[in-house]
């Protein structure tokens, strides 16, 4: 529990291919939603954002803002135009992080967070804040482009890692999470390229100077 609790918060996991992984825990632990959601800068219970640090952007991506395509899948909200007919503050995660949006865009209301997303953190109390100067921007660093480990169906073996993008909060320990697949982590092209430790050892290879 504390592991995957340390792994969420930013302590480097050390996962790496041919390991094998598993499920640490059962049931639903409410501690585990709270640090996802750090990562969007919303808060509760006295988290500290100078400690618990947001994204640069905490801006949402769901069906309510972000509208999907005929048949209903979710337009690339990474870098990807604006789809017609989303919220009218709606535009992708890089121009967001330029911005240093807020759950909230550019304020710290967690219910017009919420009219602007369809979602209900009402059981949330702040916001990290938002716009150039704001917490977003001065503690901010890259918490939503996250590794995830691939397994293949019926194993625990890890056989290569993916680059993916957070896409939401979670309202509830029982919610479940979204994620936006950016591709393989170790493409010359990926957000993720430079994640990992040097040599290879653990993630995506990453550039490192020998002597």
């Amino acid at each position: 529990m504390e592991d995957i609790e340390n792994q969420l918060n930013g302590t480097y996991c050390g996962v790496k291919a041919n390991d094998n992984v598993g499920t640490e825990v059962s049931g639903v632990k409410a501690s585990l939603f709270e640090i996802w959601n750090y990562r969007f800068g919303i808060y509760k219970n006295k988290a500290d954002p100078s400690v618990d640090r947001p994204d640069y952007s905490g801006y949402a991506y769901t069906t309510d803002n972000w509208k999907p395509r005929a048949g209903g899948a979710m337009p690339n909200a990474y870098s990807g135009s604006t789809p017609p007919g989303s919220h009218a503050t709606a535009a992708n995660f890089k121009t967001k992080r330029l911005a240093f949006a807020s759950y909230d865009d550019t304020g710290t209301d967690i219910k017009h967070g919420d009219k602007i997303t369809g979602l209900k953190m009402n059981s949330f109390k702040e916001l990290a804040t938002p716009n150039p100067g704001g917490q977003h921007d001065q503690l901010g660093y890259n918490r939503r482009i996250v590794l995830v480990p691939v397994t293949p169906f019926g194993s625990t073996k890890v056989v290569d890692f993916v680059c993916m993008l957070m896409l939401r909060p979670i309202e509830d320990p029982n919610a479940d999470v979204e994620l936006e697949f950016l591709g393989n982590a170790g493409a010359v092209n990926s957000p993720c390229t430079t994640y990992g430790m040097a040599g290879g050892t653990a993630g995506p290879l990453v550039p490192t100077l020998v002597q």
